[in-house]
């Protein structure tokens, strides 16, 4: 099946840009819009797997379009578009159904990687609407994976068969709730169903990271890299390959840091 993508710019020599890139990668299924008005109509008659939405158009900017195409086609995976990383409009953006958010001028790497991820998320929720059409309800692929998690709510049992399909991707994932609800209890069923159960699961408390340390803690170092680095030391992300990595209380952290994160992830 062709992938449907919609791109949404003002910039004329933008939107060619990122047909060029789609096209090199295979994609021939692409809608772009220089007026974020003529979308609505455009969403009665077509249905699309993905949209990248530039934030600030005239008329209506991305952050109005993105509700509208939320509302009136739910399954398609937004990722939103900005030439000036305006953290409150980014943080609205993800309230609102954002997948991703991306900073111009856009590299071809990072453009399709951020789709592949989209898309892979659009595929696993298209799995688990099927499983529930079919009353899968109560059985799981790996139960001993959540044999620590006990319940008989549905939306509970709901919640615990997305985190299974989840398990099977490399997608990064973010669980919310108040403090006690047991994120990292779900954290640990979804490593041990994954394929990187055989690897190491590392919880850190991002709270009790030092700014100051950080790039230290999770990237390593190199002996004599600075004063007192007296030896060669791996980070967390390091020790955590080939298994799970769990950033507790990752919410409170200065949006520097969480950028710095996100740049080694988009690497």
């Amino acid at each position: 099946m062709t992938t449907s993508i919609l791109i949404v710019d003002d910039e004329q020599s933008f939107l060619n840009s990122v047909m060029r890139k789609l096209r090199l990668q295979g994609y021939t299924d692409l809608t772009p819009i220089s007026n974020p008005s003529e979308v609505p109509k455009l969403l009665q008659s077509k249905t699309f797997d993905a949209a990248f939405l530039d934030i600030i158009m005239p008329e209506m900017n991305g952050l109005e379009l993105l509700q509208i195409i939320k509302e009136q086609s739910p399954q398609t995976e937004c990722i939103m578009l900005t030439a000036n990383e305006d953290i409150p409009s980014v943080i609205q953006a993800i309230k609102y159904g954002a997948f991703d958010y991306l900073v111009k001028p856009i590299k071809p790497d990072q453009l399709i990687h951020a789709l592949d991820r989209a898309l892979e998320r659009k595929q696993l929720f298209n799995i688990l609407l099927m499983r529930q059409k079919k009353g899968f309800k109560d059985s799981f692929n790996n139960p001993d994976a959540f044999k620590e998690i006990i319940t008989c709510d549905e939306k509970m049992l709901q919640l615990l068969h997305e985190a299974e399909l989840h398990s099977q991707s490399d997608i990064v994932m973010l669980i919310t709730g108040e403090t006690g609800v047991g994120k990292e209890l779900v954290t640990r069923a979804i490593h041990l169903a994954s394929r990187r159960a055989s690897g190491p699961f590392i919880a850190i408390n991002m709270l009790a990271v030092s700014p100051m340390l950080f790039e230290s803690e999770f990237f390593g170092h190199k002996k004599g890299s600075f004063t007192g680095a007296d030896k060669d030391k791996l980070g967390h992300i390091a020790k955590a390959s080939d298994g799970t990595l769990f950033l507790d209380e990752i919410g409170d952290l200065s949006m520097e840091i969480q950028r710095k994160l996100k740049s080694y992830q988009v690497k």
